[in-house]
């Protein structure tokens, strides 16, 4: 037989066990995948106990009584206080999506899921930047609804999130 033919004849034969091998080395970590998911959904109540705590600030930002004021003070201890609660929910949601993001990571998840996970993280790190520069007056209107807007925004990404994992989990 010519070598030729012979190579024809056995190179698909040796072409469909790797495929076959990588097809089977993709494994499916239905414990990690359940983590994911969790972590996501877990973001997602913190960002809407954010939204909650947001629109409380803007109440205040615009209804505080100045008399509430300390003597010699632009800023509104309610207002401080509700920037601090905000604060603290904002620093919450973003060590979960961090450890969602490892994961996601270490699980090496769809470059989708990734892209979400790093757009939920800019525009909490926009929210977070923001949150500090307001001062507790009316002029923070603007800036709250661009604050309210971008944890809006990353709630969006992480539902779409949510949906990605569990399209990609184990056994679909």
């Amino acid at each position: 037989m010519h070598p030729l033919a012979l190579f024809l004849l056995i190179s698909p034969t040796l072409a469909f066990p790797a495929l076959h091998l990588r097809a089977t080395n993709t494994t499916c970590n239905s414990t990690q995948t359940a983590v994911l998911i969790s972590g996501i959904k877990l973001n997602l109540a913190y960002q809407a106990d954010e939204l909650k705590s947001l629109k409380t600030l803007q109440y205040l930002s615009t209804t505080a009584p100045t008399t509430l004021r300390a003597a010699n003070s632009t800023s509104d201890p309610l207002f401080t206080m509700q920037q601090c609660s905000v604060a603290t929910l904002q620093q919450k949601a973003i060590a979960v999506r961090e450890k969602n993001q490892m994961l996601a990571e270490e699980m090496k998840s769809g470059s989708s899921l990734m892209r979400g996970l790093a757009s939920v993280a800019q525009e909490q790190n926009k929210a977070k930047v923001a949150l500090k520069g307001l001062k507790a007056g009316g002029n923070d209107t603007v800036a709250l609804e661009e604050i309210v807007k971008g944890v809006e925004r990353g709630v969006k990404l992480n539902e779409e999130n949510v949906k990605i994992a569990e399209e990609k989990s184990c056994g679909r």
